[in-house]
């Protein structure tokens, strides 16, 4: 992992160089789940900090301390997971509920209304077409003190999917292109499809030929983060 940040940041110190940025090479850079010691790392040490770094944010982890973080550096916070996908019971959580009761809305739109209101970016994830239509139906609303202050306390400052200090997949190396009809070229994208094709949710952390001289790739992945 520290290898990879390491390679990263090196990266970055040329991407995000005055040069690129004032030729329009780069307009913005963007990192998901840096925690802050991290995102502190890469903001003093690179010319050009990161516009936005996307953290899991939601009722039950508020993210106090990136948030904090981030509005040190000028980097906009972005919840992914802002409904935890619906684990331990965020839509039907009591304090949330009796807040909508009050205004007509759902549990996810007060949700929504409370990162709005914490100036973090909501990424809200739908394939309905009337709850796109909901949770964009957050403006005509606005939640008190009081209320926001009763959805601080549901926070536990913990991650309902994994450490993103220290993230461990629970799988060990997969061979993942058995089913792809095409991973001659060894590339991430042709072992993410494979892992697709079998309905593999991969979240992959490397990559390896099985042998030396081999045309197939495994990758470390896993279907499922430990909880």
């Amino acid at each position: 992992m520290l290898s990879v940040l390491s390679r990263l940041s090196r990266g970055l110190r040329s991407i995000g160089g005055r040069n690129h940025a004032s030729s329009g090479v780069i307009r913005a850079i963007g990192v998901s789940s840096f925690v802050p010691d991290r995102l502190a790392d890469m903001a003093t040490f690179n010319e050009i900090a990161p516009m936005v770094d996307q953290v899991e944010t939601n009722p039950f982890n508020h993210q106090i301390k990136a948030h904090e973080t981030m509005a040190k550096y000028g980097v906009a916070q972005e919840a992914w997971a802002p409904f935890s996908e619906g684990r331990s019971g965020m839509f039907s959580q009591p304090t949330l509920t009796a807040i909508g009761e009050r205004y007509g809305k759902s549990a996810a739109q007060v949700i929504l209304r409370w990162l709005t209101q914490r100036d973090i970016i909501a990424l809200p994830k739908s394939t309905h077409r009337e709850r796109m239509k909901q949770n964009i139906d957050i403006f005509d609303f606005t939640l008190t003190d009081d209320e926001m202050t009763d959805i601080a306390a549901l926070d536990t400052g913990t991650s309902l999917f994994f450490d993103h200090g220290t993230p461990r997949p629970s799988n060990s190396w997969r061979d993942c292109s058995r089913n792809a009809s095409d991973v001659s070229s060894g590339t991430a994208v042709a072992v993410r499809q494979s892992c697709w094709s079998q309905g593999i949710e991969a979240h992959i952390l490397g990559m390896r030929r099985i042998r030396p001289s081999a045309r197939r790739w495994a990758c470390w992945c896993s279907d499922r983060w430990p909880t």
